[in-house]
């Protein structure tokens, strides 16, 4: 077998290289770059024949029945959209075809729900269709069906807005939203001035967004907005979470801002195990199911309705709304109406309990802990951590307290009282 010297290097090449080219050859190790989505013939096809092909698409999108949503409003932008899409698709750096979707999103804003359908069309025109003789029968009997299909997939899509929040956007009586949620960001996070003035300008995009009424998921939304704003990723996403949680609190139905309580919103559970539930969902849910499983044995409970009932249970406390439980008894109402059906109350009472304990033991930190589980298998058999003789201890320590600063007396005098009557 013989070998050709140019395809591979000389041991003195190697060498060079690997000391940083001290010894001089004329021979190089052969340089890798980055496929282009087409290859050099497809490429040169496509700079021969892209203005026909422009003309061809363009005239066959407009004129496709039942046409895509919205491309009928939109003439224009569809013509400049397929021309640009072929010349990004025709460069050698471009990639992939989510490479020219990311870059027709950040050139075309205002219609960036046209992209999508047309990236699809041109996609699947370069891989059934030969493009050099793409007026024949055969090929616009293929891109018309493509088209078609197109069509019925993105007409079939549900918008991310229900009818009545699109109709509120319609109205245009969400004026207030953009500095509602300001304020409460400003409330919640330390934000730069900058960072207000970027996250506003950001969120006012966002309702421009929301009410051309074509975006379909949250991800679809984010992905939109770091295209806008690719120098503020991190603010892009904190209003993709912003306006989602807007919608679940129900803001986009709202006429006027709501009434803000100015006191800090009471919620079952703290911010850390909020963060605990919302960053360890899966091990945590695992975990209390286990328990169940093991120690609940008073009436029947099949899998599935566990796993409803432990899954919402967690859902309510993770996303509470200002003000909606008071207390653990509020949320037990609660599921008892969502789960009526399963006549399941005294298991809805015993897993709210043992949830309870075990955000008051640790948070929902390490609840497989032994110690942790031995308070949660208490808390289920109705066993309280404090008896009625602490009860009495803490009532006489809050009496001494009371009467003590009443007289005046002084913080030394007040403690050792107290620590008296503990022991």
């Amino acid at each position: 077998m013989f070998f050709h010297r140019e395809i591979l290097p000389t041991v003195s090449t190697v060498r060079s290289c690997l000391t940083c080219g001290r010894t001089k050859s004329k021979s190089t190790l052969p340089v890798l770059t980055s496929p282009s989505l087409l290859d050099e013939r497809h490429r040169t096809e496509l700079n021969t024949h892209r203005n026909t092909l422009a003309n061809t698409l363009r005239d066959h999108i407009q004129s496709s029945q039942p046409p895509i949503r919205k491309f009928a409003d939109h003439p224009k932008s569809i013509d400049k959209i397929v021309r640009k899409g072929l010349l990004v698709l025709s460069q050698p750096k471009t990639i992939s075809y989510e490479q020219v979707r990311h870059d027709l999103r950040t050139e075309f804003k205002q219609t960036f729900y046209l992209i999508d359908p047309i990236v699809d069309i041109i996609r699947d025109t370069f891989d059934h269709c030969d493009i050099t003789q793409l007026n024949e029968k055969t090929n616009l009997d293929i891109l018309d069906s493509q088209i078609s299909q197109t069509a019925q997939l993105y007409n079939n899509q549900m918008n991310l807005l229900t009818v009545d929040e699109s109709n509120a956007f319609n109205n245009n009586q969400l004026s207030w939203l953009t500095t509602y949620l300001i304020s409460n960001e400003t409330t919640e996070k330390k934000l730069t001035k900058k960072q207000i003035k970027e996250l506003n300008k950001i969120l006012q995009r966002s309702l421009e967004i929301l009410s051309s009424h074509t975006i379909t998921t949250w991800d679809e939304f984010n992905q939109q907005l770091q295209c806008e704003y690719p120098k503020a990723q991190d603010l892009c996403q904190r209003a993709t979470e912003i306006l989602k949680q807007a919608q679940r609190n129900g803001l986009f139905l709202l006429h006027n801002a709501p009434v803000q309580d100015k006191r800090r919103a009471s919620s079952l559970i703290t911010d850390r195990a909020r963060q605990n539930l919302k960053n360890n969902r899966n091990q945590i849910h695992a975990s209390l199911k286990a328990f169940l499983v093991k120690y609940y044995t008073k009436t029947a409970v099949n899998d599935d309705e566990l796993e409803h009932i432990l899954k919402k249970t967690l859902t309510y406390l993770e996303e509470q709304k200002p003000g909606q439980f008071k207390s653990y008894q509020d949320l037990k109402e609660q599921l008892k109406k969502d789960f009526d059906k399963l006549n399941q109350s005294q298991f809805i009472e015993q897993t709210v309990d043992i949830i309870e304990q075990a955000h008051a033991t640790n948070q929902f930190d390490d609840i497989e802990k032994v110690e942790v589980q031995s308070l949660m298998k208490d808390r289920l058999d109705g066993k309280r951590m404090f008896c009625e003789k602490n009860l009495t201890k803490i009532q006489s320590v809050h009496t001494v307290v009371y009467f003590s600063i009443n007289y005046q007396r002084s913080v030394c005098f007040i403690t050792t009282t107290c620590r008296r009557l503990w022991r």
